[in-house]
């Protein structure tokens, strides 16, 4: 009787290939399409970039947003961000679209 051995390296590599996969897969879902964490803290002058607005109007936006203070710096979080920004949206009505003629 003839019994074969399983090529235990290569069912390993093959294991270890899958948890790769399911890893970058996890870390993409984790990501946004810049590559940034969704949990990322902004400075004053990222939170600007971000929402496209001045740095100084960045500091009025600190009365209506969730913000965190350490050493004195101001800091937003992403999500905090990209929740304000949702809340604005707008979904136009299409009975109320005006005709071009």
């Amino acid at each position: 009787m003839s019994y074969e051995i399983p090529n235990v390296g290569a069912i390993t590599l093959d294991k270890l290939d899958s948890i790769e996969k399911m890893l970058s897969q996890f870390i993409q879902s984790k990501t946004d399409r810049n590559g940034m964490d969704e949990e990322s803290f902004f400075t004053v002058k990222k939170t600007a970039e971000f929402l496209d607005v001045s740095e100084p109007y960045v500091y009025t936006l600190k009365k209506k947003l969730p913000h965190i203070i350490r050493g004195g710096r101001l800091y937003f979080k992403k999500s905090d961000l990209v929740e304000y920004l949702e809340k604005g949206r707008v979904i136009p009505d299409p009975s109320k679209r005006r005709s071009r003629h």
